[in-house]
């Protein structure tokens, strides 16, 4: 339990610079202040597949 606040902690912060990254990227190409809530949200999602996968990784070691 002790490693898997900061897997996930850390897989949070992964979700939340994907987010932002591609945010900046739609905004830019489009314009479009409306991408920014429906990427954060992809990122979160992708940081907190990440951070299960990872998890469950370990478990297997």
């Amino acid at each position: 339990m002790s490693q898997e606040k900061p897997l996930m902690g850390r897989a949070l912060l992964i979700g939340t610079i994907l987010g932002l990254l591609l945010s900046a990227a739609l905004v830019g190409l489009t314009s479009d202040w409306s991408w920014l809530a429906f990427t954060m949200t992809l990122g979160w999602a992708l940081g907190l597949g990440i951070g299960v996968h990872s998890l469950r990784e370990n478990k297997e070691q």
